[in-house]
């Protein structure tokens, strides 16, 4: 078994802006935690804690939720769950923990259970929750499956209280125009279930007509600094979206491609040739998360550049924007491929999971921790 290995790296690249040097410096610690036969060295579905400290990994194989503790790099257990009866859960999609319950988002119904009690409470969407049975919305749109749901990333509010989800017309794909024009942020309350309309996510983006943009329309969502809006990012386009929870108005902020972010020419993506638009999904950047880092006060960006294709390989790099509090960019930083492209905030800095390698005797990750020069 893999000892912890940790390799401290101190990255030092140029601002991309006028030359500038970078005024924020990123120290790498890869962390490797040793794991058994029993867990897995990558996980297709996974979730940080919220500050954090626990990393999740969903093992669909095997029904369970496998725990790890960042702080001590130690495995801490696994939560198992049943497929079939009065407490199944066949259908999981995302998953998420807020103190000691966990909360799971299935294609049709939300599930609520004790992490060390018998608390269990199943509720489907489309017949439970008045908000999706009125207007004949669901959870996910048709066709996502447990190993892409980054594509459509719902958040939490810092008390665990409030969910922020895409809701989606029922039967629906991103080659509906109805999928456009109604796909709604709703908030759900996570003791009641009850269920408000916010705004729809598409109304600003230009992308009503454009059923071409695939996967790429897909979006992460994310609480500002005040957690009196969700900030979101759609995966096709450079803008910066802002939806304000109390007046339920959408704005929109304005961001130019440039080098790091490059306009995705998505009225060219063919739907109808499968082996090419998978390769085109690769060749094509994308815009990923965006989240408010409370410990020093600033917004986080990821990019993901368009691939570089090697024999019948691709390899991806990213890109991670720091912005002020106010969005406006400070300077962006080059990400090794390395590490898959979402991240966690914790009072060290950012916390993402690596791509699997060729061990399988660890689960691996990377904290970078951002200091200021």
């Amino acid at each position: 078994m893999k000892n912890l290995s940790f390799v401290f790296l101190i990255i030092l690249i140029s601002c991309s802006k006028s030359g500038q040097t970078n005024y924020y410096e990123l120290k790498k610690e890869v962390i490797d935690i040793p794991i058994t036969s029993d867990q897995l060295p990558f996980y297709l579905i996974h979730y940080f804690s919220a500050d954090g400290s626990i990393a999740l990994g969903g093992d669909k194989t095997n029904s369970k939720f496998d725990l790890f503790d960042l702080k001590e790099k130690t495995f801490m257990r696994s939560i198992e769950y049943d497929l079939e009866g009065p407490k199944g859960m066949n259908d999981i999609r995302y998953f998420f923990i807020h103190e000691e319950t966990l909360y799971a988002l299935g294609l049709y119904s939300i599930y609520k259970f004790g992490v060390d009690n018998d608390l269990f409470q199943r509720l489907n969407a489309e017949e439970d929750i008045s908000f999706f049975k009125n207007n004949n919305m669901t959870l996910f749109p048709s066709g996502v499956s447990f190993h892409n749901t980054s594509i459509y990333r719902p958040c939490i509010n810092r008390e665990g209280t409030k969910l922020y989800h895409v809701a989606y017309p029922v039967g629906t794909t991103f080659k509906d125009q109805s999928y456009f024009e109604k796909a709604s942020l709703v908030e759900i309350d996570l003791e009641s279930f009850e269920t408000k309309f916010i705004c729809n996510v598409y109304e600003q983006s230009g992308l009503s007509n454009a059923k071409s943009a695939g996967d790429l329309s897909g979006i992460n969502l994310s609480l500002s600094e005040t957690e009196d809006s969700v900030i979101f990012t759609i995966h096709a386009l450079s803008d910066i979206y802002i939806a304000d929870l109390k007046s339920k108005a959408l704005s929109k902020i304005k961001v130019e491609p440039n080098k790091y972010n490059p306009k995705i020419p998505i009225a060219e993506i063919d739907h109808t040739n499968v082996e090419k638009y998978m390769k085109d999904m690769f060749l094509l950047g994308q815009y990923l998360q965006l989240s408010y880092d409370p410990h020093r006060k600033l917004y986080y960006r990821l990019h993901q550049m368009p691939a570089d294709e090697i024999g019948d390989k691709f390899l991806r790099s990213n890109v991670l924007s720091i912005l002020d509090r106010d969005f406006k960019l400070l300077e962006e930083h080059p990400i090794e491929a390395s590490v898959y492209p979402d991240f966690a905030i914790s009072e060290d800095g950012l916390i993402f999971r690596n791509s699997p390698g060729d061990s399988e005797s660890y689960v691996s990750y990377t904290l970078l921790k951002v200091d200021k020069d």
